[in-house]
């Protein structure tokens, strides 16, 4: 993978990566290059903003990358910095104020502060959107659109995909020039959206609970079946888990009020062998 992205990157070209099987080689295929980039540019702009801003779509991926990051930048004498949802807003804004060359970010984090006028990223030449479709799901069109307009016009962009989807395709049209495209494991792989049967259910909200139950037992017939249920607010998560946990249901709550050690909690027990189903706000509501 690094072989086939690191000379395109280091060439200051733009690249648009599809990768069907993600793995750890992801992260240093785009992080090496940032890296580089950063130590060639001069001394002086290194105080004025970020020079390069890595987006990722959930917090959970930012700090997948946070673990091999922090490995090269104490090798490479540079900081980061990591705007995530989930983490007190003043430990950042201290953050901010120091800065730092590489910014790690969700697009919606990213956008509050800039609202703010706590971000400047008008040296910014270097843009990573690592997993650009799946933020594009997300509904974060528009804030990557703003994010990339306040950035340098001469920047150099790396976007890294899973599928191929019409919304990403228009994106990647938007925000790059003469790209090259490199696809690993992924091209003969059909858009995973396709796959995907969508049912309409409706019903009285005084029925909601009890048909999303009489849902739940359909869906989840074997051993190890999970299922993830997004919640239109965040203040009605905790209601729902602990009334279907009094029904004898294994549920667990992600949402952005949660602290790190929650969510990992929440993430570890999906991976386990229990039946648990995840109970989430829409995802447009999380910062």
């Amino acid at each position: 993978m690094q072989a086939q992205c690191w000379p395109v990157a280091l060439r200051g070209k733009d690249l648009v990566t599809f990768i069907y099987d993600v793995s750890e080689g992801k992260h240093l295929a785009y992080l090496v290059p940032t890296i580089i980039h950063i130590l060639h540019q001069p001394a002086e702009l290194r105080d004025y903003g970020p020079l390069v801003l890595v987006l990722t779509a959930t917090r959970e991926a930012a700090l997948q990358v946070r673990e091999i990051a922090d490995e090269l930048k104490v090798k490479a004498g540079i900081r980061t910095m990591y705007l995530l949802p989930g983490e007190p807003r003043e430990p950042q804004l201290k953050e901010l104020e120091e800065g730092a060359e590489i910014y790690f970010a969700t697009p919606g984090r990213l956008v509050y502060f800039m609202k703010e006028r706590k971000i400047s990223l008008r040296r910014c030449s270097y843009l990573v959107l690592d997993g650009a479709d799946l933020m594009m799901t997300m509904g974060f069109g528009k804030q990557l659109r703003i994010i990339a307009h306040n950035t340098r016009p001469d920047r150099q962009t790396l976007v890294w995909l899973s599928s191929r989807t019409m919304d990403a395709k228009q994106l990647i049209d938007e925000l790059t020039s003469d790209y090259v495209t490199v696809s690993i494991g992924a091209a003969t792989h059909e858009d995973p959206t396709r796959r995907v049967q969508h049912i309409v259910h409706v019903c009285e909200m005084v029925e909601k609970e009890r048909e999303l139950e009489a849902l739940l037992n359909d869906v989840l017939t074997e051993e190890g079946d999970k299922a993830i249920v997004f919640v239109e607010r965040k203040e009605t998560v905790e209601g729902i888990v602990c009334s279907l946990s009094l029904q004898g249901w294994a549920a667990v709550s992600i949402h952005g009020t949660k602290t790190e050690q929650e969510r990992e909690v929440a993430l570890n027990t999906c991976g386990s062998a229990m039946r648990p189903y995840w109970w989430l706000p829409t995802w447009r509501l999380v910062l």
